[in-house]
């Protein structure tokens, strides 16, 4: 009588092109999160941005203004990145 296999029970290895579709997959979930919070962040600079200016506070505009560039230029990589991933779906 043979004793039990050396591999018994063990599970096939999953196809290395599904994981990957799966991490790329995962990743799209997370660039969508970051797109959405980021136009979020970006709405709310917009509306500070706005609210200083109508009320005369110049200075505190102007600085309220650089960092609602940067927002902006965040929130177009973060759409870049997106971008990248669904092409990298759309070609596997």
């Amino acid at each position: 009588m043979e004793g039990p296999s050396r591999h018994e029970g063990l599970q096939p290895i999953a196809d290395p092109s599904a994981m990957d579709r799966a991490r790329k997959l995962a990743q799209l979930q997370q660039a969508e999160r970051h797109v959405a919070e980021g136009k979020k962040h970006v709405a709310k600079q917009e509306a500070l941005v706005a609210a200083l200016e109508r009320d005369g506070h110049d200075a505190y505009a102007a600085k309220a203004r650089e960092i609602l560039a940067v927002l902006r230029d965040t929130q177009a990589r973060h759409e870049q990145h997106r971008q990248s991933i669904l092409d990298e779906l759309a070609q596997s």
